[in-house]
């Protein structure tokens, strides 16, 4: 799935990142302990709640390639703790998953030191385990609500630590259609700049885009997606930036567990 983009692609993250484009320079230089500054005015209140899980909550979606759409695989997640909340995520691959993230086909752990600010990040290509937890949602659910946080992570199989900057906005509220059902959900974006382990890959950036419903105490639509400098393309005219995979989850079906929310 990674390929250079073209012009449509590169007018796409332009206007995706304009409104962040004093936030890309500074992340060469931002330390690696954990911080948060929130800004803008508040919006109004968006009458959401929080999530509420509980042990043996279990979400299931399909993951959709977004450069064909042809489904990758069907993933499971299950709650098995609440202290640390921790999901259990399972995948059964697609038939036909061409441009699959190559993963190991083990059982991952998903973590959040509350719903849902992540610990152990295994949704992307590659498991993060973060310094700081790192929100999907904010703390207070109002239309323009933003924050930035930094921090640092490390993946098993790699001898560094590396850097991770997001910002993190309420966009609006939509009418979400997915093969579980309608849901009026909130959109959350995450624009992120990092440094991958990768050592031939400079300047990551990677959207991420989550649906929340609080009738299923989850997402019920994310996608993402992004681009990087490779080192074979640095000095080329452009700056032949290349894309990263792209991929698109959708509920397939909630089953709550039955007994008290955390």
């Amino acid at each position: 799935m990674d390929k250079t983009i073209d012009a449509f692609d590169r007018r796409r993250r332009a206007l995706v990142l304009a409104g962040a484009g004093t936030l890309a320079t500074p992340v060469l230089g931002v330390g690696l302990a954990g911080c948060a500054t929130a800004s803008g005015p508040p919006g109004p209140v968006v009458q959401l709640e929080h999530p509420q899980v509980r042990v043996g909550d279990r979400w299931v979606y399909r993951e959709i390639n977004g450069y064909n759409g042809l489904a990758l695989a069907d993933v499971e997640v299950s709650v098995t703790s609440l202290s640390p909340l921790t999901c259990n995520v399972r995948r059964t691959r697609s038939d036909t998953a061409v441009g699959a993230i190559a993963r190991a086909d083990a059982v991952q752990v998903e973590r959040y030191a509350e719903p849902w600010a992540v610990e152990l990040e295994p949704t992307y290509d590659l498991t993060m385990d973060f310094a700081d937890p790192m929100p999907i949602l904010p703390d207070s659910l109002r239309i323009g609500e933003s924050q930035t946080r930094k921090t640092s992570y490390v993946v098993e199989g790699y001898s560094g630590r590396y850097r991770w900057m997001q910002r993190l906005k309420v966009v609006g509220t939509d009418r979400i259609a997915t093969p579980a059902g309608n849901f009026n959900a909130l959109n959350v974006r995450r624009t992120i700049w990092f440094d991958y382990p990768d050592v031939f890959r400079f300047n990551s950036s990677r959207v991420d885009s989550i649906w929340y419903a609080p009738e299923v105490n989850r997402w019920v639509r994310r996608e993402w997606t992004g681009d990087y400098m490779h080192e074979n393309s640095l000095g080329k005219l452009g700056g032949a930036r290349r894309r990263e995979d792209w991929v698109r989850w959708e509920l397939v079906s909630y089953a709550p567990a039955a007994g008290p929310a955390s």
